[in-house]
């Protein structure tokens, strides 16, 4: 079970190593902020002149097509810095340490020690950030669902993560690949995302493709492809990979069953 850990996080044995922020990444989050606050604060006085321009010298009927253009990129650049602050405050003493029977997180005052077999699900997506509709960036995100509920959510932030992550999959997978074999030997369904595995095949949005209809099952440009044999009634099942999670083990285990059936 997760619980508080003491510094070296005795139960997870030898440390192995340290993840933390990467410190190009910091900077440039630092300039980034310093140059939108600048930016904001320009914007403003600029919008606040006009303003005054235009109420003393041509009247009530310009002020508003003078000076809003540059209070609303004043706010834009306000929630830009914004942005970028709580990403600088979730950096702040943000670490990951792999030791040889799990990992320990740190994010601030948390900090919690997470043996392997308490990692039930490893979720992978793509992240998008922007202001007011506008998308200005995006990046990784990895979500790691703890036994007990908790969940641990892991970004570029890190750097190194791709590392890291193959790292925690390797350790994982086995353990999970037999779980899920024992529960599907013992006739329960096995749910990944909106994939269900069951004893006639595979379920999507209440279709079935059956084992037996199953022609190949590959990953191609981080999209999961089921296609049935040609001429059979099965349909071919599309997903993006984001979607579904332990996908490394949801694709092993259809490989595996399609062949068996």
């Amino acid at each position: 079970m997760t619980q508080a850990t003491s510094e070296t996080a005795p139960s997870l044995g030898q440390l192995i190593n340290v993840y933390r922020p990467s410190r190009r990444r910091r900077i440039a989050l630092w300039i980034l902020l310093s140059s939108g606050l600048v930016a904001a604060l320009i914007s403003a006085l600029a919008g606040g002149y006009r303003w005054y321009l235009a109420t003393t010298q041509y009247g009530p009927a310009v002020v508003s097509k003078w000076s809003t253009p540059w209070f609303i990129a004043a706010a834009a650049f306000a929630g830009l810095s914004l942005a970028i602050s709580i990403f600088i405050l979730r950096g702040r003493r943000l670490e990951v340490s792999l030791h040889g029977a799990g990992i320990v997180y740190q994010n601030g005052r948390t900090r919690i020690s997470i043996p392997w077999q308490d990692i039930q699900r490893l979720h992978a997506s793509a992240v998008r950030y922007g202001i007011f509709g506008l998308i200005w960036g995006g990046e990784m995100e990895v979500r790691l669902d703890i036994r007990g509920g908790q969940q641990i959510r892991l970004t570029r932030a890190i750097a190194k993560l791709p590392d890291l992550v193959e790292k925690i999959k390797r350790n994982i997978y086995p353990h999970l690949l037999a779980s899920y074999t024992r529960a599907f030997n013992q006739g329960q369904a096995l749910e990944f995302g909106p994939l269900t595995l069951n004893g006639e095949g595979v379920m999507r949005a209440g279709r079935l493709l059956p084992w037996a209809q199953l022609a190949s099952a590959d990953l191609q440009r981080g999209v999961l492809k089921l296609t049935p044999v040609k001429g059979g009634p099965g349909r071919r099942i599309t997903l993006p990979a984001q979607q579904i999670p332990n996908l490394d083990v949801c694709l092993q285990l259809i490989q595996n069953l399609g062949q068996r059936a």
